[in-house]
């Protein structure tokens, strides 16, 4: 299932560059106070209440796209004279649960606060829409940096996570196959049992593209406790099973969805 979620502000919005944190903060918020709303309610039938709860509170098996800013002016400072918004948001339900989401999105603030300065965004609207084909061979465009990782244990015997970077070469198939492993695992936590399709998977970032950009299609995202997520941001070919072509596109490609990575789009001009 796949949503935007329209958003507009009473006046004119200054918005930084590095907003991810504060929209992770108020999308997660938005869910848990809604589903808790949703239970309180008595409006929904109990095993959906329980696959709400499974899925995006405790599996977190969602993602959702960047801020796609109106008008899009940018200066030295971020986003200026905004003065509406949307996302695309996604998840691995029915359309039948929309109504839903609905009910947890409506007349919700998105609330972001840079130094003692409040913006708002108020949801107007969520316009659902329509899941597509999933083929073996699909091509599709980054609405949200997509990042897969391990865990590296330090010389303190703690634990750290790095980033694959998939512009260095002998990361890049650690990059492909960690990438690959995150689609099985999420299949197999959402339908309960092994994953038994092909596992073959073909992953290739768009070459003129990346040319085009001289390289630099990385982003550093900065989150609380002065964690950076790197992350990759560019139009991309995949050939594997298409239903978890159909898990990356519903819960995000690569890890960290939940937090808003690994959102795409279908690219029509392929």
């Amino acid at each position: 299932m796949r949503f935007i979620i329209k958003t507009s502000c009473n006046e004119e919005q200054t918005v930084p560059f590095n907003y991810h944190l504060q929209l992770n903060n108020s999308i997660r918020y938005a869910l848990v106070i809604g589903i808790e709303n949703l239970e309180k309610s008595d409006s929904i039938p109990p095993q959906h209440l329980e696959n709400l709860k499974t899925i995006i509170i405790e599996e977190k098996n969602y993602t959702y796209s960047k801020f796609n800013f109106f008008p899009r002016n940018i200066n030295s400072l971020g986003f200026y004279n905004v003065q509406r918004a949307e996302l695309y948001f996604s998840a691995p339900f029915p359309d039948h649960y929309f109504i839903y989401f609905v009910e947890i999105f409506k007349n919700y603030h998105f609330v972001f606060r840079f130094e003692n300065e409040e913006k708002k965004f108020t949801v107007n609207f969520l316009e659902k829409l329509a899941i597509p084909e999933f083929k073996n061979r699909m091509h599709f465009i980054t609405k949200s940096p997509i990042a897969v990782c391990t865990n590296w244990k330090t010389q303190f015997n703690t634990v750290k996570k790095h980033f694959y970077n998939y512009m260095k070469y002998k990361e890049r198939k650690k990059f492909i196959n960690k990438l690959k492993q995150s689609l099985i695992d999420k299949y197999e936590m959402l339908n309960g049992n092994l994953y038994s399709g092909n596992s073959h998977i073909f992953f290739k970032f768009d070459n003129k593209y990346i040319n085009e950009n001289k390289g630099k299609i990385s982003k550093l995202i900065h989150f609380e406790n002065d964690e950076k997520v790197k992350a990759f941001e560019a139009p991309f070919v995949i050939e594997a099973d298409p239903e978890l072509i159909r898990i990356g596109y519903e819960c995000g490609f690569g890890e960290e969805g939940d937090r808003g990575f690994g959102c795409v789009e279908i690219n029509e001009e392929k």
